[in-house]
């Protein structure tokens, strides 16, 4: 199977999974909101969020490189992987006690705090699993991966709203979480015993220190990743409040949903581009290209039509409640097709050993993000956090495509600008006349409607990216 086919076939099944998952997530999450009332779902969502900003402590970057080493050296993977896989599980029982303590250091109430630590021990057996998975994405078998994904997602969304339902409250709800990653973690090991064999576990203190040093970048990067997306919200949650951190995350937890698409193709890509690039740069190139013509192609018309139908979309998910959420929707989604190139830019820089640059990039745009949020919230409340959002993702889009012209050749990745304009066109008239008659209604019309057009203008653009599906080795 070629390289792209195998890229193409990665991203779709990762597209697919996320897909499933994600729009089970979206009705979950709405319902959540719904029962919670905006002040508990603020602490929920608070949770859990804050819980991302340890994760990096759970790896120290090891999770990225030990994709990069197993996918170059697969002959060599067990021996690796049993030198690595202790450290790994060292520093998620740190992680896991460090979370809660964050907390009561930071001086949030005890409701919060109680909830912040049954969020840690799902991020626990989340973790654990992503050890597993990391070896699946390394051997570019998404398939385990989206399997694994979709089971929890399905079991957790269920007993969710049957918790809800049955009257019970938010500590009930955060256990079920709980409960969903250890399952997960469970079928990853299941999966892992039949494809691959266990490998022998050793302690190498000086293998492991030598790729903690080397995984460093990858883990402030992901560190500094991780708090740019959402230092926002902990920036809320201690100069406004718990109200203004629901309705806020109402827009950004559905926004950070979507991104599943660029996800799915930096993941599946990734590999390929970190094994390419040193035997076949042109081939690599053409990796990344037929990436972003993907991104192209999927995120203009979404930020679009999300743009247009926001004020449906919250009230469809959310209720007439979190109606001033909309506007913070808004904001958000205009800045989807920046964020979703930047994430290109960021695997691809990182698959040829440029995530220093990338981190100092990020370093310098946390700062902006940091300071200006400190400086607008007071004033413009979560509109003025919005903003500083957009900003942050429009120059981290600039600088990032830069560098990235530097190592790549993707001026193929043009064309799908260009060939989507009429499409485009067609999709914002048949959402305008129809949004009338509901916001499911308009959604579907504006997607077949761009669908339509793309496959009779784009098919240049569409039809290398889908049809090596089909192709032979």
């Amino acid at each position: 199977m070629s390289r792209i086919r195998r890229v193409a076939r990665n991203s779709i099944l990762l597209g697919l999974q996320q897909v499933a998952v994600n729009l089970l997530s979206i009705v979950v999450v709405g319902y959540i909101a719904r029962k919670l009332g905006k002040v508990d779902y603020g602490v929920f969502s608070l949770a859990f969020t804050f819980t991302v900003f340890f994760t990096f402590l759970g790896h120290l970057g090891l999770r990225t490189l030990t994709i990069r080493e197993v996918a170059k050296e697969r002959d060599k993977s067990n021996e690796y992987l049993g030198k690595i896989i202790p450290a790994r599980l060292v520093l998620i029982t740190l992680m896991t006690a460090v979370i809660p303590l964050a907390a009561i250091l930071l001086n949030y109430d005890m409701k919060t705090i109680i909830i912040v630590a049954i969020a840690a021990l799902a991020t626990m057996f989340e973790q654990l699993s992503r050890i597993l998975s990391d070896i699946f994405q390394a051997h570019e078998e998404m398939g385990k991966v989206a399997f694994r994904d979709i089971a929890v997602r399905i079991l957790t969304g269920i007993a969710s709203i049957a918790v809800l339902y049955s009257g019970y409250r938010l500590i009930t709800l955060s256990w079920i979480y709980v409960l969903g990653a250890i399952v997960g973690f469970l079928i990853n090991v299941l999966l892992y015993n039949r494809r691959f064999p266990w490998p022998k576990l050793q302690v190498d203190y000086s293998f492991i220190w030598q790729n903690i040093k080397e995984g460093l970048s990858f883990m402030v990067l992901g560190m500094a990743t991780t708090m740019y997306t959402h230092v926002d919200v902990l920036i809320i949650s201690k100069l406004l409040d718990m109200q203004s951190v629901g309705i806020y995350n109402a827009s950004a937890n559905l926004f950070y949903r979507l991104s599943f698409i660029a996800d799915a193709v930096a993941t599946a890509s990734f590999p390929a581009i970190a094994q390419l690039y040193w035997q076949n740069k042109s081939e690599a190139s053409d990796v990344l290209s037929k990436s972003l013509c993907g991104i192209l192609i999927i995120s203009i018309p979404a930020a679009v039509g999300g743009w247009m139908l926001a004020d449906d979309i919250i009230a469809m998910i959310y209720g007439d409640g979190y109606a001033s959420s909309a506007a913070i929707f808004r904001i958000f989604i205009a800045s989807m097709p920046f964020m979703f190139l930047s994430m290109q830019f960021n695997y691809a820089l990182g698959a040829i050993k440029l995530q220093g640059l990338v981190l100092k990039i990020i370093m310098v745009l946390l700062l902006v993000n940091i300071v200006v949020n400190i400086a607008i919230i007071p004033g413009y409340g979560i509109k003025g956090a919005a903003c500083v959002t957009f900003l942050t993702e429009f120059i981290g889009f600039a600088i990032l495509l830069g560098l990235t012209l530097k190592y790549f050749r993707i001026s193929g990745a043009l064309q799908a600008i260009k060939l989507i304009i009429l499409p485009l066109c067609v999709m914002v008239t048949a959402v305008f006349i129809l949004s009338r008659f509901g916001v499911i209604i308009a959604i579907s019309a504006g997607a077949i409607s761009y669908l339509g057009a793309l496959c009779i203008v784009g098919r240049k653009v569409i039809l290398p990216f889908l049809s090596i599906m089909k192709s032979g080795r």
